[in-house]
């Protein structure tokens, strides 16, 4: 799914449960709940209004199911003051620079 640069304040991607690939940057969105994807392999949030609290209950709700899954949070409020470790943990790699 991709619907970045469209000024989104929201977006709930709670009932798309076979969704692979989310690619939301460049809007206005907040916050977000993965806690649903469960085959999400590639989340690209960049350049929107996440900060440090956000990122880091974004990351609590990343599953832990598949391998070789990524996350780029570049260009977001709390991206140098996020916990990082927690999406790590759960194999993500996590795109921040």
């Amino acid at each position: 799914m991709h619907c970045g640069s469209n000024q989104l304040t929201s977006l709930d991607v709670s009932a798309n449960t076979a969704l692979k690939e989310l690619r939301c940057g460049w809007n206005q969105l907040k916050s977000f709940d993965m806690s649903n994807n469960t085959v999400l392999s590639l989340f690209d949030c960049r350049n929107n209004e996440l900060d440090a609290t956000a990122l880091n209950a974004l990351f609590e709700t990343l599953h832990n199911n598949t391998k070789n899954k990524a996350i780029d949070i570049r260009g977001n409020p709390g991206t140098g003051d996020c916990d990082r470790n927690i999406a790590t943990a759960k194999g993500w790699t996590v795109l921040n620079n």
